[in-house]
């Protein structure tokens, strides 16, 4: 049957009656104990691989409650600008591309800052056209919220000066005449509809990729919030990833499909609700939005509603409440900006909320520039989400940020960004953010039966890290899938399919 035992470790086991062991005891991919040495290796199979930890921490796998995989894939084949620090830099990238591509494809790039540009502006259509005026560029924003299209492309979308906006979203246009410059928010569906799809095996590429960042990054589930899947995307996923040899657990949330009686699937599953909060409007507005949060209930079916400014986070929290819906199964997904009377709300709901702590560590010099001095403290609070009595889990939202739970929970606990920019309010306890990650995940994604915690009868997910939750950032030392070995760098112990 095989197994292994984990001994000389500092394991958090996120259980309330035993919060730190000192072995773990694993067969047949599940978790036989966890407490101390002798009792370990008294329930772990004869045959077990003992792996020495050296001290290391161990913790639950992590449980990444919010990603978009099919779009992490995408900007993975994509021309990555992440690192871009001018439009020039970006006309160079798309440039070297282009020159690879036949006259007339689209060159897809992404990763995008404005705000870590020399310049601090979104580059225009005029500035793309310097990279070729013979291919249609879509250049996607980091938060996949903005993009801009050069002029081939606004033409293949169909975008003029005459165009009107979707609703939801906006078409930037110059001050003098109208034109529009490029930059389009909040239309990433309108444009997909003259961007061809990638072909599949782009995206498996993509896939492959993913699978290895997750599992050096000590990941071990996921679950996919795309606000657009649908039955076909769903099964396209599956095929896609099953091609990939994509390791780490994942389920997705269905799309809203604009009529409760078409909801399927398993009442486990959230609905994705996108709510668009671009031109100073919310689509669909608070009243449709309740109906629609009534309907999901009335199917038996928890949400999972897309809501990051403050405004839109106290329009969300009216629209549960004019539904008369609430529990721990709803999902309010960011919830950027919630003072304490905000928390408060969400709470007597009994609302998750699924944050973004890794938000602060990638980003942590742009909110302290454009968020104001008042609202900066209850950025991302997951502090006072939990002192209002509100569930908090976390997501890395990718491809808007990579996964990198260890920085995450740092961050959560510091409020201080990879820059070393400390932002104003109240960092968590490392066991408060490390169950962000772990058992309120699993709480969040319908896992607590199975995951995020190190017991008996829970699946074998670990990570071994150096130092302790909250202080470490860097990769960790081994992922731990299924009772198998699934990534290392070495020093812990090794890749071994056996366990």
């Amino acid at each position: 049957m095989g197994g292994l035992l984990l001994v000389n470790a500092r394991v958090f086991t996120m259980v309330e009656t035993q919060p730190i062991a000192e072995a773990v005891a694993i067969r047949g991919g599940l978790i036989v104990a966890a407490g101390a040495e002798a009792a370990c290796r008294r329930a772990a199979p004869a045959e077990a691989r003992v792996v020495d930890c050296g001290g290391r921490t161990v913790i639950p796998g992590i449980i990444d409650a919010h990603v978009h995989l099919l779009a992490w894939a995408a900007a993975l084949a994509a021309v990555d600008c992440s690192d871009a620090r001018s439009i020039d830099d970006i006309v160079a990238l798309l440039r070297e591309r282009a020159q690879a591509l036949p006259p007339g494809n689209w060159v897809r790039a992404a990763g995008y800052d404005e705000f870590a540009l020399s310049e601090r502006r979104h580059p225009t259509r005029w500035d793309l056209d310097r990279a070729t005026s013979a291919h249609p560029v879509r250049l996607l924003h980091r938060s996949g919220h903005a993009l801009v299209l050069n002029s081939f492309g606004l033409a293949q979308a169909g975008i003029t000066i005459a165009s009107e906006e979707p609703p939801g979203g906006v078409i930037d246009r110059q001050l003098d005449g109208g034109e529009p410059s490029g930059l389009l928010l909040e239309m990433e569906d309108t444009v997909a509809r003259a961007v061809p799809p990638l072909p599949p095996t782009d995206l498996v590429a993509g896939l492959r990729v993913a699978n290895g960042r997750l599992l050096a990054a000590g990941v071990t589930s996921v679950m996919d919030l795309t606000h657009t899947n649908d039955g076909a995307s769903l099964r396209l996923l599956t095929e896609l990833t099953e091609a990939a040899g994509f390791a780490p657990y994942w389920q997705a949330a269905d799309g809203w499909p604009g009529d409760a009686s078409r909801l399927g699937r398993s009442a486990a599953t959230p609905v994705k609700l996108m709510v668009r909060e671009a031109g100073g409007s919310m689509t669909p507005d608070e009243p449709a939005l309740a109906q629609i949060i009534a309907a999901c209930a009335g199917r038996g079916r928890p949400v999972a509603v897309h809501a990051a400014a403050r405004r839109t986070v106290d329009a969300v929290i009216r629209a549960f409440e004019r539904a008369g819906v609430s529990g721990p199964a709803h999902r309010i997904e960011h919830a950027g900006i919630c003072p304490p009377g905000t928390a408060a709300r969400i709470g007597a709901l009994g609302l998750t909320v699924v944050s973004n702590p890794a938000f602060l560590w990638y980003s942590g010099g742009r909110y302290l520039a454009t968020v104001s001095q008042a609202e900066l403290p209850y950025l991302y609070d997951a502090a006072g989400l939990l002192a209002a009595g509100v569930p908090v889990a976390a997501g890395s939202d990718a491809p808007v940020t990579p996964p990198a739970p260890l920085a995450a929970i740092s961050a959560a606990v510091r409020r201080r960004s990879r820059s070393g920019a400390q932002m104003p309010g109240h960092g968590l306890s490392p066991q408060a953010a490390l169950a962000m990650h772990t058992s309120a995940a699993a709480a969040a994604t319908g896992q607590q039966a199975r995951a995020g915690r190190i017991a008996p009868g829970m699946r074998a997910d670990l990570v071994v890290i150096d130092g302790e939750p909250g202080i470490a950032t860097t990769s960790p030392a081994a992922t731990i899938l299924g009772g198998r070995v699934r990534w290392s760098d070495g020093t812990a112990v090794a890749v071994d399919g056996a366990g």
